[in-house]
């Protein structure tokens, strides 16, 4: 069981989106991130602790984090 809050979904799904948009940088990001060792970059808590309340993904933050920057959008 993992210590992470669970938000994976499927990223191949062909369904709605039209295949042109196959190239869309967020896939990139994706691929780059999940190929990224957290702990060795110097994250922090990258490790979770084994009580309270499970913390999200370092990675799927991280992953927002860029792909936001790459875009343009600002919290």
């Amino acid at each position: 069981m993992s210590r992470y809050i669970h938000t994976e979904f499927d990223r191949n799904q062909v369904g709605f989106i039209p295949e042109s948009y196959d190239d869309n940088p967020a896939r990139v990001i994706d691929a780059l991130i999940d190929s990224l060792d957290m702990e060795k970059l110097g994250f922090t808590y990258a490790t979770p602790k084994k009580t309270g309340r499970k913390p999200y993904n370092p990675k799927d933050m991280c992953k927002l984090y860029t792909y936001g920057y790459f875009g343009g959008i600002r919290s």
